[in-house]
């Protein structure tokens, strides 16, 4: 399910405005339309109960667009023929449209890409720096960082003491 996602402000919440829209498969541009009226506050896939319509009359802040695998209802309900993949949305153009303006709507194109691709296409700089970034950047590294924070402050152990600790406990 292509998803695009509008927040109207600053927050980072997991709370955001999503409407579901159509896009055919291919390489040609098409002309999407998403109401205003079909966005609504979501947690997540799920629907939150009751939520307020979307009121951009103060503005919007960010818009974002996504391929989902779940369907935006009541509950999370999954696609069963989702293709987990990359993929490439080119946008050509993003406007306000109202009844009388919609023939003049800008048009988006998809094409997907493999893995293998999407690797490729990256940039030599990005090749270098992301397997480098992964070392000091991971899951790993913060739950390590983490990890002996607490065992520094909380428990009072040296840098040295908390990694024999750390060798031992394995």
């Amino acid at each position: 399910v292509w998803k695009i996602t509008c927040r109207t402000d600053t927050s980072r919440g997991e709370m955001v405005y999503q409407a579901a829209f159509p896009l055919a498969a291919g390489s040609d541009f098409s002309r999407v339309f998403v109401p205003f009226d079909d966005f609504q506050l979501v947690r997540g896939p799920r629907v939150v109960p009751d939520a307020p319509k979307l009121n951009v009359t103060g503005g919007i802040y960010q818009i974002g667009m996504s391929l989902s695998k779940f369907v935006i209802g009541v509950n999370t309900t999954e696609l069963e023929n989702f293709r987990p993949g990359f993929f490439d949305l080119q946008i050509r153009q993003i406007g306000f449209f109202s009844a009388n303006s919609a023939k003049n709507m800008p048009a988006v194109a998809v094409n997907t890409l493999s893995k293998a691709e999407v690797k490729k296409k990256r940039p030599l700089l990005l090749k270098i720096l992301l397997p480098v970034s992964k070392i000091f950047f991971s899951e790993q590294a913060n739950r390590r960082k983490s990890a002996m924070k607490i065992l520094h402050k909380q428990r009072g152990l040296s840098r040295a003491k908390a990694i024999l600790w750390g060798i031992k406990t394995r």
